[in-house]
């Protein structure tokens, strides 16, 4: 909150603030706070699906070893927070509640949340203040000196007696900005998803991407699903190709008859290789490398996955679409994937991604596809 008098704080509190008159109870960092974040990033994403551009875990709670209100403060970025209808009932029907509206300050809006004690912040897309909250997370985490002084600072203005508890948080304005003079933003390299389903033209268009960058000395890594799956052997296999069933597919990748029709399961190693390539990913872009993924989400738990590994690096959701007949086709022209395998993944795999750009690679040739994802990304 920007506001510091009463009447700023009592005029942004929508129906008033509460008289708090005491001390500031801090509690010792508890290991349950990342999985209440967790649980309330899950519940937003469901809420709000390609509406929430970013969610994010800040404030004390999202620091290992920092003492903090038990409060969990998130970072809910959407296209423009000033837009109320765009956000605001779907998020009340999960049962947020809005208690703060700062129109002159970021159109900044604070809700609170349905069981947890969250104060959700919401920016518009590109606000430098996601991006302050964020870098002075990221430094607490790294830095153990400044990680106490906080710690210091915050205790002892926890024993004085605050009107208001905003009062209190402005009180630590003067540490936060000292520390912010030695927060340096890690040069983390791009990172690009393409998700689209099997024989959607994504590994041609990440291709064509990294082809064209290249001519213009900008190097690109680019790995994809494809190179995962690679190394799961045919006895962990079972899609219905001429190879047969894998003995051990239960615990690698197949499809599966049920009472909705066919789905793809994906088992324990096939679990683990996902996980590992994820985490490579991640690994690649805090290295500094500008990453291109090639990638098909198969399911809630390869999302979620996803969501975690990648937290705090910023990646570009590219959604890859094209009519399921024309999937048919490729897929006929291809002869190594199972016919109608990209239908039984259209259900699932663009579910609660907050896309940034959308392709038809069915309706736009290859240049054409390549023109829109370099507009998309600002790189044209």
């Amino acid at each position: 909150m920007a506001g510091s008098s009463d009447e700023e704080i009592e005029g942004a509190v929508i129906g008033g603030p509460r008289v708090h008159n005491d001390t500031i109870h801090l509690a010792d960092c508890d290991e349950a706070w990342p999985e209440w974040f967790a649980r309330e990033a899950t519940r937003i994403r469901a809420a709000l699906g390609h509406g929430a551009l970013s969610v994010e875990h800040a404030g004390s709670t999202s620091v290992p070893g920092l003492a903090a209100k038990p409060i969990i403060d998130i970072v809910l970025t959407v296209a423009d927070s000033s837009d109320e209808p765009a956000y605001v009932p779907a998020l009340e029907a999960a049962g947020y509640v809005l208690q703060i509206r700062e129109p002159e300050w970021f159109e900044h809006r604070v809700f609170k949340g349905p069981d947890v004690n969250v104060n959700m912040h919401v920016f518009s897309r590109g606000c430098s203040e996601v991006d302050r909250m964020l870098m002075f997370r990221d430094h607490l985490r790294e830095n153990d000196a400044d990680r106490e002084l906080y710690e210091r600072t915050k205790r002892e203005l926890a024993g004085r007696r605050w009107k208001y508890v905003q009062h209190y948080a402005n009180a630590k304005s003067e540490v936060v900005a000292e520390i912010m003079t030695r927060a340096v933003r890690p040069r983390y390299g791009r990172l690009v998803v393409l998700n689209g389903v099997s024989s959607a033209g994504k590994t041609t268009l990440a291709s064509a991407f990294r082809k064209a960058r290249a001519a213009v000395g900008e190097f690109w890594f680019l790995v994809g699903i494809d190179d995962v799956l690679s190394k799961l052997p045919e006895q962990w296999v079972d899609l219905g190709l001429a190879g047969g069933e894998g003995p051990h597919a239960n615990d690698g990748m197949r499809f599966e008859a049920g009472p909705n029709g066919v789905t793809l399961r994906v088992g324990t190693v096939c679990r683990r290789l996902f996980e590992v390539y994820h985490r490579t990913v991640a690994a690649a872009v805090r290295s500094g490398l500008n990453v291109i993924v090639d990638d098909v989400v198969v399911d809630d738990a390869t999302r979620e996955d996803w969501f975690h590994v990648l937290d705090g690096l910023d990646p570009t959701w590219v959604a890859i679409h094209c009519a399921p007949e024309v999937a048919d086709q490729r897929e006929r022209d291809r002869g190594d994937r199972p016919i109608g395998m990209a239908r039984v993944q259209q259900d699932v795999i663009h579910r609660g991604i907050p896309y940034a750009v959308e392709i038809d690679t069915g309706t736009l040739n290859l240049d054409d596809a390549l023109t829109a994802l370099l507009h998309g990304l600002a790189l044209a």
